[in-house]
């Protein structure tokens, strides 16, 4: 995302922005960016998540009345990947209050998490029952160290409440995720091979997310790619030059933030949309830009 948690980036900034940093103990970002890999049709309204930074599974989720509004369209895909860029929308009435003009043309809120009641995880180790906290989010605040294995399925409910229904999802756990090189090098106009270390434990279904973007001085653009969790991705020169492009008023660095991110998700629709849970390891990665002059 992110980015909701999902890297907490600004709503405004590529969001369920699951990357734009932070250090242990952090709750992971939440933003749009995140909402637009999962399987869900469109963005999710629920995310539940299972995370590691860097090892140490922690768990983060809420179930919100709506997904994030955005303002950004696919603009380029090709194999793996996309560009998203900036798609101002044209909406017939003016936005009151805190409704945005969103893409499609509505007046769309932001996000407010309601309380579905006792929510569980089991077979992890310990497992775990939560109760909504002020936010009407749910956290394990303390680090976990044992809470899962790679290949472990894990199994969560919720009892529902408000007259919304119980909540039921089941993924396996991911290995951690190594990345080597850390720190690349896009070329403008070529493309860019990204590696990374499988895992043979890596449960089936499992896949790589890539997200890179350029968001500084109110800029909406990034490419994202998703992957089967094998060892490499490739991002073409036409996903990757779009981006290179939008960051040219920015601040000297034409991708400014980027991750990697290995999941395993499961997803179910609800009353209000799509709900999804999954396991993740994330790092950042550093991607510096050659321009072709």
């Amino acid at each position: 995302m992110p980015g909701r948690w999902i890297h907490l980036c600004l709503p405004a900034a590529a969001l369920f922005a699951i990357g734009c940093g932070g250090g242990d103990g952090a709750d992971p970002p939440r933003d749009r960016a995140d909402a637009s890999v999962l399987h869900c049709p469109a963005a999710p309204h629920a995310l539940f998540e299972i995370y590691a930074r860097p090892e140490i599974p922690r768990f983060n989720g809420s179930y919100d009345d709506v997904s994030w509004p955005t303002t950004v369209e696919e603009k380029v895909r090709e194999g793996e990947c996309a560009f998203f860029g900036p798609e101002p929308p044209f909406c017939d009435r003016e936005c009151q209050g805190d409704t945005i003009c969103a893409t499609g043309g509505d007046c769309r809120g932001f996000p407010h998490p309601i309380a579905i009641g006792t929510v569980r995880l089991t077979g992890t180790d310990p497992e775990l029952t939560l109760e909504p906290d002020q936010n009407n989010t749910y956290k394990a605040g303390a680090d976990l160290p044992g809470l899962y294995g790679p290949g472990d399925e894990l199994t969560l409910t919720a009892d529902g409440a408000d007259g919304h229904a119980a909540l039921s999802l089941t993924v396996r756990g991911v290995p951690p995720l190594a990345v080597e090189p850390d720190q690349l090098t896009a070329r403008e106009h070529d493309d860019l091979v990204v590696t990374w270390t499988a895992d043979p434990s890596s449960p089936e279904g499992t896949e790589l997310i890539l997200h890179a973007d350029s968001d500084h001085h109110g800029i909406e653009a990034y490419v994202e790619c998703r992957a089967a969790d094998d060892g490499e991705l490739v991002i073409p020169a036409a996903v990757l030059d779009p981006l290179i492009l939008a960051g040219e008023s920015g601040i000297g660095n034409y991708i400014e933030n980027a991750w990697m991110k290995r999941i395993n998700q499961a997803t179910t629709d609800t009353d209000l949309g799509c709900a999804a849970f999954q396991t993740s390891s994330e790092v950042s990665i550093t991607i510096d830009t050659v321009r072709d002059d």
